[in-house]
């Protein structure tokens, strides 16, 4: 599955999508083309259980 998002932006996706899966990559750059960062990113990533 491949999923765009802008800088600045957020996406909300539904918790029984990640069931399942053991391994979440995220990189920059197209899949066939991926592009190392020169500069120092943030990514925050929140999970929440399901009840």
């Amino acid at each position: 599955m491949v999923l765009t998002v802008a800088a600045g932006r957020a996406l909300t996706l539904p918790p029984t999508l990640l069931l399942g899966w053991r391994w979440l990559r995220l990189r920059s750059g197209l899949a066939a083309a991926p592009v190392n960062q020169v500069a120092e990113r943030l990514l925050t990533l929140g999970i929440r259980p399901l009840a």
